[in-house]
């Protein structure tokens, strides 16, 4: 851990190009300004539209999820419904000290698609809306964050010392070269472990620190004003919540913002040539491998869990069994690098379409009925033929339907037609 008043952006660099993780503790005072629930509030006040949008229960702590939307959580006293136990008030006029919910949970957001509450209300009320040793250009003069930001809060009200689990254990499916996360309140305990098949790691590390000194991991205490610089794509990682009932407003709250730097990542060095940067924007939507357009990274995100490689893998081979796939959905891609098959055992699999490399996306081909959705968006010629391929295909079965339904009006028979259609294409 280092002090930030002792960390210049030199050496803040060098160890982040290094180890592609960074805890910082931040000088004291920073935190006196700012009270976490109000901010919560004021987000709920002014953008509930986006909190819900975005919504997400990292983990409901046994409660029922009625209690845990956002509008029960945020959204005050008097428009919470059927909500149990309600927020302590003290002397000295303070109001809403606590969350109405006196039990455990763990909840998460994303602002975005708001560029001009994020930035003019948002981060100019929080202590830090930028690194300060990102300021000396040592991150480079393409440093830039992208525009959401994700917020994550969190109460844990167990007496017995027990943590409060986030998600499993994951790395993310991302191209930038790192996150940043702010402790607001209370504290977050990073569990976090090397990707050790990833060929971004400098050799040196690999030989030394992930083989030895890291292979079973360790653990990063955030403390309120501590910052954290990590890579998720390469650090295994899961987080825990210890007991808030100490914390300002019995909360913990941290925020974060994603930077991309090619001095700090070999990913963004890599794309460094215009053709390849090209190549990579030109991917499906569904599948977006290394550094994809500014306009697609930037602007959304969606709350979800994603799948890496965690190992090289050649064509044909098995990616991962049907026993050890995690609890999410595959993202589907027209250009998919892995198929779904039945192995020999009966269990099912993920098997390598092409070389898979430690780190990249899986991805599935669309289903049948996603197809079928994508056909319905065709322009009028692609329509018009797959009408005259479906009435071929499907001729038997009309000459066998009553006179009554071949005289339906219009618009009937344009229905049937699309009926048959998405039959037809489902086979």
């Amino acid at each position: 851990m280092f002090l930030e008043e002792e960390l210049s952006g030199e050496d803040a660099l060098a160890f982040y190009q290094r180890y592609q993780c960074l805890h910082v503790r931040s000088k004291a005072g920073i935190l006196q300004s700012t009270a976490p629930l109000t901010l919560l509030r004021d987000l709920w006040r002014k953008r509930s539209g986006v909190v819900e949008e975005n919504w997400c229960i990292e983990n409901g702590g046994g409660g029922g999820e009625s209690s845990l939307t956002a509008r029960a959580l945020l959204g005050g006293i008097g428009e919470i419904e059927g909500v149990e136990g309600k927020a302590t008030s003290k002397g000295g006029g303070e109001e809403d000290k606590y969350l109405p919910n006196e039990g455990s949970f763990y909840c998460s957001t994303i602002l975005q698609n708001d560029a001009s509450y994020v930035d003019d209300q948002f981060l100019a009320r929080v202590p830090v809306e930028s690194p300060r040793f990102f300021e000396d250009g040592s991150f480079g003069r393409d440093l830039y964050h992208s525009k959401p930001v994700w917020l994550f809060f969190g109460q844990n009200t167990a007496l017995d010392g027990s943590h409060l689990e986030g998600r499993a254990e994951h790395t993310d499916s991302v191209s930038h070269s790192g996150t940043w996360h702010f402790q607001l309140s209370g504290q977050k305990y990073w569990h976090v472990r090397p990707l050790r098949e990833s060929e971004e790691w400098d050799a040196s590390i690999v030989n030394h620190h992930l083989d030895e000194n890291w292979q079973d991991g360790f653990t990063i205490i955030c403390k309120p004003g501590d910052l954290l610089l990590i890579n998720t794509r390469l650090w295994w990682h899961r987080t825990t919540l210890p007991s808030t009932l100490q914390a300002t407003n019995r909360l913990s709250v941290s925020y974060a913002r994603d930077f991309y730097s090619k001095a700090a990542s070999k990913l963004l060095l890599k794309l460094d040539d215009g053709q390849e940067e090209e190549e990579v924007e030109e991917e499906e939507d569904g599948m977006v491998c290394g550094l994809c357009n500014d306009q697609k990274r930037e602007d959304s995100f969606q709350n979800v869990e994603g799948l890496y490689a965690s190992r090289s893998v050649k064509k044909g081979q098995v990616v991962l069994t049907e026993s050890e796939l995690p609890d999410c959905s595959l993202p589907r891609s027209t250009r998919a690098n892995c198929q779904v098959v039945e192995l020999e055992s009966g269990e099912g699999a993920l098997v390598a379409l092409c070389n898979i490399k430690a780190g990249d996306f899986l991805a599935v081909l669309p289903s049948d009925s996603e197809d079928d959705d994508d056909d319905d968006d065709n322009d009028d010629d692609d329509d018009e033929e797959e009408e005259q391929e479906d009435d071929e295909g499907v001729v038997e079965e009309e000459e066998g339907e009553d006179e009554e339904e071949e005289e339906d009006d219009d618009n009937d028979q344009e229905a049937d037609e699309e009926e048959e259609e998405e039959e037809y294409v489902g086979f």
